[in-house]
């Protein structure tokens, strides 16, 4: 960063609210991202040094240009200062402009991608120095769709049947079930972002499941679910997935604090959440929504999806409640992915890094109003009190 730009970039910071009128924020939005930027995982905004940079060179002609674009368009200056005052990538803000036009609601109440990180790795650091455990064997079974596979088994979860297992240098580790499955999926053993993930309609060939392995560094070979006939009803494809996200308050006890629906593209089998169209889940019916904000390159909603119900929501629940209870101590949050299958919800996988930005896109409400927040809250409210640094 040039001395220019970080000259300009002190003078806006401390002269702020002589020269812009400030945007209110409510004191648990202030705590909430100081605890973010305590833990250590906010970026620079590095998109935006070049702007500072020719700022500070033309002086106070640049000054008057800002004053002028603060006045023609209030959100977007309140989204830029925000950027700069809290350290946000540029692609953040990109988001977050977009997510917030038309809202009344203070640009600090919402969280982004990187913030998100920021604060799950922060609760649990304080969940550990809080209990005095450092145990991180979630880490393993997070991370690793066998390991996942085997714990579901060991607890008695419902999860898609194994059929083999494939190392990175691609032999064939395990075969549990190798007995006349035809329709087969075939995913890399760690996170992959959905890049190959593999459908097959006829039994899996050994020697391509070899090839995939060497790939992606390993991967499993599952059974291939069914699509529950209520939701194909409605005209969704593939096998769309309910992103539940629980998290363990402070006293122990565990809730279901958000969720949204995941539809595959056109022409997909597996849903993502980077590129899947998204809606959101009324949590006590189990009834989909339609998005507030559409994500950006998102493909379109299934015609019918809006107004579906998604069969035995109250199953599914208590199936990641209870998943997330027999689960090693530490994750503190967990997203778990859920399918609908034709015999009941299935568990996919589970994530330890996942965004709170999706659930506030999908129902147009910061997470500082949700329960989100709240449970962010009640862990710095707990730092405060035993005087834990993240």
């Amino acid at each position: 960063m040039t001395i220019a730009s970080r000259i300009l970039s002190r003078i806006i910071r401390q002269n702020w609210p002589v020269y812009i009128p400030a945007i209110d924020a409510s004191d648990r939005s202030r705590r909430r991202r100081r605890f973010a930027r305590r833990s250590k995982s906010a970026r620079g905004p590095r998109a935006l040094r070049p702007f500072l940079f020719v700022a500070a060179l033309l002086g106070w002609p640049g000054f008057l240009f800002i004053v002028i674009v603060r006045a023609k368009s209030p959100k977007k200056w309140a989204v830029f200062r925000f950027t700069l005052r809290h350290s946000l990538h540029f692609s953040d803000t990109l988001t977050l402009k977009e997510t917030i036009k038309g809202s009344a609601t203070s640009v600090d109440d919402w969280v982004t991608d990187g913030e998100s990180l920021a604060l799950l790795n922060g609760i649990r650091r304080i969940h550990s120095k809080s209990t005095g455990r450092s145990d991180e064997a979630w880490k393993a079974i997070a991370n690793d769709k066998a390991e996942f596979a085997a714990f579901c088994r060991q607890n008695d979860l419902s999860h898609p049947k194994l059929h083999s297992v494939w190392n990175p240098d691609g032999a064939l580790d395990t075969a549990e079930a190798r007995c006349g499955q035809h329709a087969l999926i075939w995913k890399p053993r760690t996170a992959n972002n959905a890049r190959g993930v593999t459908a097959f309609d006829a039994d899996a060939d050994d020697a391509d499941c070899a090839e995939l392995a060497r790939r992606f560094g390993g991967g499993i070979l599952q059974e291939r679910l069914t699509l529950h006939p209520s939701l194909r009803e409605r005209g969704i494809w593939g096998m769309p997935h309910a992103r539940l996200i629980t998290g363990q308050w402070p006293g122990g006890e565990t809730e279901l604090i958000a969720s949204y629906f995941v539809c595959p593209r056109p022409g997909s089998f597996a849903s993502n959440n980077g590129i899947g169209a998204k809606l959101g889940i009324d949590m006590e019916t189990g009834t989909l929504l339609e998005a507030c904000k559409k994500q950006r390159g998102a493909p379109d909603t299934p015609a019918g999806a809006v107004g579906s119900e998604l069969p035995h929501w109250n199953e599914a629940q208590a199936l990641v409640l209870r998943a997330h209870e027999r689960f090693p101590p530490g994750a503190v949050a967990l997203g778990w992915d859920v399918a609908f299958s034709d015999r009941g919800p299935i568990l996919l996988e589970t994530n330890t890094g996942f965004s709170f930005f999706v659930p506030q896109l999908v129902k147009g409400t910061p997470a500082g109003s949700m329960t989100i927040g709240r449970f962010v809250d009640s862990w710095v409210d707990l730092a405060d009190q035993r005087r834990i640094k993240p």
